[in-house]
């Protein structure tokens, strides 16, 4: 991996902490989803594990002003590479 690279990374994980603790301790009822009244693209891949889908399925289903699309043949770590790409 480059050295530019690593040292982005390095300097993102500052804030993993802070991310896991909001998702797993401060949690949103789907509800509030329901609120949000802005565009929203939600980017799934077909081989994104099964919570995932299932979470971006409820999503979907939940906010008002959503365009789900699904990525042939990527996942999580896929879609990720794409991006950084």
């Amino acid at each position: 991996m480059p050295q530019a690279r690593r040292e982005t990374i390095a300097a993102q994980m500052r804030h993993v902490k802070a991310e896991w603790h909001a998702a797993f301790t401060e949690p949103t009822p789907l509800s509030a989803f329901a609120a949000l009244d802005v565009p929203v693209l939600l980017l799934t891949g077909a081989e994104s594990p099964a919570s995932s889908r299932a979470v971006a399925r409820l999503l979907t289903k939940t906010l008002p002003r959503v365009t789900a699309v699904e990525v042939s043949g990527a996942g999580a770590w896929r879609l990720s590479r794409i991006r950084s790409a």
